[in-house]
This record gives structure tokens, C-alpha cells and sequence, in this order.
């Protein structure tokens, strides 16, 4: 049997899984690890306006604006992507 808790509020997540054997009486917890970030890093600014552009143009639902209008943008924020692959190039 599982039992479990779930909270989502402003990016905290907790979850507390315990596992218990019906017969015994020996439990099972399993420790989730701390977080790195105690806040949501910011993405670039270019990165939310083209965002904002496809919440305005309809391409992302309605019910995900709320979500990625909210996040924090910054102007000193670069975006980092991998190099690519020779064959990409």
C-alpha cells in the first residue's frame, strides 16, 4: 500500500512517499533531496516576449498564460544552448 502527499504552491513541491507491508509492521520512508534553487531562476528577456508573443497569438492554451507571464525575465540573462553536433553545422 502507498500512501502519498502532494503539494503544489508557487513552485514548492513536497512529496512524502511512505511504503508499508500489510503484514509487517516495518516502514519505509523515502527522503526526497533538498532543492538547489530556493527561488525560479529568470530566463532571458527575448526568451519571454517570444513566449508572450505565442500566448497572444493563441499557440499556447489559455489556461498556461497565467503560468508563463508570471515568470521572472531578466535582461542580463543569456541563453545558454549546447553546441551542436558537427552534423548540425
Amino acid at each position: 500500500m502507498v500512501f502519498w502527499i502532494y503539494e503544489n504552491s508557487k513552485f514548492e513541491n513536497k512529496l512524502k512517499v511512505s511504503l508499508q507491508q500489510k503484514r509487517k509492521r516495518n516502514r519505509t520512508q523515502i527522503n526526497i533531496p533538498q532543492r538547489i534553487y530556493h527561488e525560479q531562476l529568470p530566463i532571458s528577456d527575448d526568451k519571454y516576449l517570444n513566449l508572450k508573443s505565442l500566448c497572444l497569438k493563441g499557440a499556447i492554451p489559455t489556461h498556461f498564460h497565467n503560468q508563463f507571464l508570471n515568470l521572472p525575465h531578466s535582461p542580463t540573462v543569456m541563453d545558454k544552448l549546447p553546441q551542436p553536433d558537427e552534423e548540425e553545422q
